[in-house]
């Protein structure tokens, strides 16, 4: 009686290893074809214009996950699909984080780039408010695409020396120069 449990059990196993082996060598010979593409033909380009890029950010629209690439170079393969740009951080401690109101979404398409500007080279810029007889002056840092940045390491900034700005005419002559105050 045990001996006839063990050959059946024996049996049965052999069964279901055969069965293993005919299911994994099925699926080894199934060619891609239109219907299942492989991997490699649904993954799009993503050219990034900018230079000194420490990583990027962006949300995958169809999952929510959010996805930071270090270092990513000129270009990025990722699947095809909507996502959203939602900020970078650049070698030089500055950082673009993009809120809800100024994100930047876009799709990726098999064969079609998507090029996204980002990184330096950063311009300086200057909001100008008047309030009565002052004027309230701003420094901004922007990229190619106009998105503003902040210095985040704030460890290397030296507040000993407050920032100093000149105005000059449309002729190029100075007309002014100061000292920001911080705060």
């Amino acid at each position: 009686m045990l001996i006839q449990t063990v050959r059946f059990r024996r049996t049965i196993l052999l069964c279901f290893l055969v069965m293993i082996c005919f299911v994994m060598t099925e699926a080894r010979s199934q060619t891609p074809d239109e219907e299942h593409p492989t991997p490699d033909d649904t993954l799009c380009e993503l050219i990034i214009e900018g230079e000194d890029i420490l990583s990027i950010a962006l949300i995958d629209r169809e999952n929510g996950m959010l996805r930071r690439f270090s270092y990513p170079g000129e270009s990025l393969e990722l699947p095809a699909g909507n996502y959203v740009f939602r900020g970078v951080v650049m070698t030089n401690g500055y950082e673009a984080n993009l809120t809800q109101e100024v994100e930047e979404q876009f799709e990726l398409t098999p064969g079609e780039p998507y090029v996204l500007q980002a990184g330096g080279p950063l311009h300086p810029s200057a909001d100008v408010q008047r309030s009565g007889a002052y004027f309230t002056l701003d420094y901004i840092v922007v990229d190619a695409a106009g998105r503003e940045y902040e210095q985040m390491d704030r460890n290397n900034m030296n507040y000993d020396l407050p920032p100093r700005f000149v105005v000059y005419d449309s002729d190029g002559k100075e007309v002014g120069s100061g000292a920001f105050n911080y705060g």
